[in-house]
C-alpha cells in the first residue's frame, strides 16, 4: 500500500511538471505582467512577510517595558526602605 502511495505521489509530481499551466499560483499572477498590479502583489507579499516579525517585536518591547517598570518600582521601594532605617 505504501508503494502505491509513493508511486501516486511521483505520478502527480511528474504530471504537474509536465503541464505547468495547472500549477499557477493564483488567477492574478497572469495579470501581474502589468507593472502596477505586479508592484501591488510584491508589496502585499512584503507586508505579509514583515507582519509576524513586527508582532513579535512589539510583544517583546511590551514585555521589556513592563519588566523594566517593575524593576524600577522595586528598586525605588528598596531605596525608600533603606532611607527610613
Amino acid at each position: 500500500m505504501a508503494k502505491l502511495k509513493i508511486l501516486g505521489q511521483w505520478f502527480l509530481a511528474l504530471w504537474l511538471l509536465a503541464f505547468p499551466t495547472y500549477v499557477s499560483a493564483c488567477p492574478g499572477c497572469s495579470a501581474a505582467l502589468d507593472a502596477t498590479v505586479g508592484r501591488g502583489f510584491n508589496l502585499s507579499i512584503y507586508f505579509m512577510i514583515a507582519m509576524p516579525f513586527l508582532v513579535v517585536a512589539l510583544l517583546g518591547f511590551g514585555i521589556f517595558a513592563v519588566l523594566r517598570a517593575t524593576r524600577t518600582e522595586q528598586s525605588d521601594r528598596q531605596l525608600t526602605i533603606k532611607s527610613t532605617n
